[in-house]
C-alpha cells in the first residue's frame, strides 16, 4: 500500500512538472522569433538605441544585435518570463525565479557588485512587441509602458521580422 501511495505521489509530481513546463512553453510561444527595433524612448525622449534587433529563442536564450549596420551580434542572454500582477514580465540575465536580481560579490571598501540583470514588462499586439526595460539593478521593474527623466527605463517598440 505504501509503495502504491509513493508511486502515485511520484506520478502526480511528474505530471505537475510537465504541466508547468507546458505553461512556460505556451507563455513564450508568442515571443519566439526575430524582432527589429522600430522606435525607442529613454528619459521621456526619443532615443537611438545601440540594440537594433533581438532574437528570442525557445530554449530560454535571446540574442541582442547592435547598430553597426550589419546587425552585429552583441550578446547572448538567458531570459525568464512570468505573468505579473498587471503586465507580463521578462527578465534578461541572472535573476531568481521570482524576478529579483542576483547580487554578486561584496567589493573591497564596501558596496556590492551586481551581475547584469534587466527587468522588463512586455506586451504583444498585432505583431508588435512593446518592451519597457529597467537596467539599474536597484530600481524596481517598470510598471507602465512609459519613461521619464532619470528613471533608468527604456521603452522599445519592435516589429516581428521572422
Amino acid at each position: 500500500m505504501r509503495m502504491l501511495l509513493a508511486l502515485g505521489l511520484g506520478v502526480s509530481v511528474l505530471l505537475l512538472t510537465v504541466a508547468a513546463d507546458e505553461t512556460k512553453k505556451v507563455e513564450n510561444k508568442d515571443l519566439v522569433g526575430t524582432w527589429k527595433v522600430v522606435k525607442a524612448e529613454r528619459d521621456g525622449m526619443p532615443y537611438k538605441p545601440y540594440i537594433t534587433q533581438i532574437v528570442i529563442k525557445k530554449n530560454g536564450e535571446l540574442e541582442l544585435h547592435e547598430t553597426s549596420g550589419k546587425g552585429r551580434f552583441v550578446s547572448l542572454e538567458d531570459y525568464k518570463t512570468r505573468q505579473g500582477k498587471k503586465h507580463k514580465e521578462l527578465d534578461m540575465g541572472e535573476t531568481t525565479d521570482d524576478g529579483k536580481p542576483i547580487f554578486g560579490n561584496t567589493l573591497k571598501g564596501g558596496g556590492t557588485e551586481y551581475f547584469p540583470c534587466t527587468r522588463c514588462i512586455y506586451k504583444i499586439e498585432k505583431g508588435q512587441l512593446t518592451l519597457c526595460t529597467q537596467t539599474k539593478a536597484t530600481n524596481p521593474r517598470p510598471t507602465s509602458f512609459t519613461t521619464k527623466k532619470g528613471d533608468w527605463s527604456t521603452l522599445y517598440v519592435l516589429m516581428r521580422v521572422k
